[in-house]
């Protein structure tokens, strides 16, 4: 099911939340590191075997010279406009994903997030961050908007449905689902716990 998380922004908290929550997660990109470009439609291969994403199709990472589309840095991951793009975590799927997003302000068309399954349905319904909305929950105050995805994700699609803009995701984090070894021996570490608490 997808779920929103939302922000209290308090002025004198603010350097102790302006970093991204979903850099708590298992693994996290800025997109600083990509530099100038990448090439438009390459794969971005982020995480390490067996946890990994591949961001795809018409998109690409790096700088365009417009601020507006950065929620940290200068860099970001940019899907073309009037184009579909994917996050597939193609190795083992995500339980948690969550990133900040944001159509250009000037943008005529709207961006739609969806999360499915192996199965190819829908997890939850579609979320739309509507045309040039400014979020002013972000706690960087960058008007990004912070989607917190959660069940059992193969891949997501990022609809950007404008016509004249390129839309922005950045600061992006996911947690994968334990693979089932380890989630075996996760099992029995709780069991060996409970049982040691018991013959006490």
């Amino acid at each position: 099911m997808l779920r929103w998380k939302t922000f209290l922004s308090v002025t004198l908290l603010a350097p102790a939340i302006s970093l991204a929550s979903p850099q708590d997660l298992d693994f996290f990109e800025d997109f600083e590191g990509f530099s100038p470009n990448t090439t438009v439609g390459d794969p971005i291969l982020l995480g390490t075997s067996p946890n990994r994403a591949a961001l795809t199709d018409n998109s690409f990472a790096g700088v365009i010279g417009d601020g507006s589309l950065y929620h940290s840095g200068i860099r970001s991951w940019m899907v073309l406009e009037h184009s579909v793009a994917f996050i597939d975590f193609f190795e083992n799927n995500a339980s948690t994903v969550e990133f900040f997003i944001k159509t250009h302000p000037l943008a005529n068309g709207d961006t739609v997030v969806t999360a499915f399954d192996d199965a190819d349905q829908a997890i939850g319904a579609p979320i739309t961050i509507s045309a040039g909305f400014s979020d002013p929950t972000d706690p960087r105050g960058r008007g990004f908007t912070l989607l917190a995805l959660s069940g059992d994700i193969d891949h997501i699609t990022i609809d950007n449905r404008a016509s004249n803009f390129m839309n922005a995701l950045d600061d992006f984090g996911f947690t994968n689902v334990p693979e089932p070894a380890a989630a075996s021996l996760l099992v029995i570490g709780v069991m060996g716990t409970a049982l040691r608490g018991r013959s006490r």
